[in-house]
């Protein structure tokens, strides 16, 4: 099945809809809900939303103080083939291992200013 398929497009609306509504919840200060959403959505395995989903939650861990719970998460973002959620994970692992003076982390980059801290959503193409 094709990704145009009527069929397709619609097993995908669940996993998108997940993924934006976990980005509402903490932008309104629902941590906790924010989680289980993006928690839902990794473990659909939706092939694009899936990743993004992992990176929000990575950044949720991040900035609760959480490197381990981050360093999971960002692991699976980085070991998928979504284009822009696995090298921003990838950015996000590296500035963690940089503040923790761990430099030796497989798949880590450098922080640079264009490291990634904000949630991101996933749009499908028009």
């Amino acid at each position: 099945m094709d990704k145009s398929h009527p069929a397709r497009r619609q097993l995908q609306v669940p996993a998108l809809a997940m993924l934006d509504r976990g980005v509402d919840l903490a932008e309104q200060g629902d941590l906790d809900g924010a989680r289980a959403a993006f928690q839902v959505v990794i473990d659909s395995n939706h092939p694009d939303a899936s990743p993004v989903a992992a990176l929000n939650l990575g950044l949720l861990h991040k900035q609760q103080g959480d490197p381990e719970g981050a360093r999971a998460v960002f692991q699976l973002a980085i070991d998928s083939t979504q284009p822009e959620a696995g090298p921003a994970a990838a950015c996000n692992l590296g500035a963690l291992a940089k503040e923790q003076g761990d430099l030796k982390v497989r798949g880590g980059h450098s922080n640079s200013p264009s490291t990634p801290t904000t949630l991101s959503r996933l749009r499908e193409p028009p």
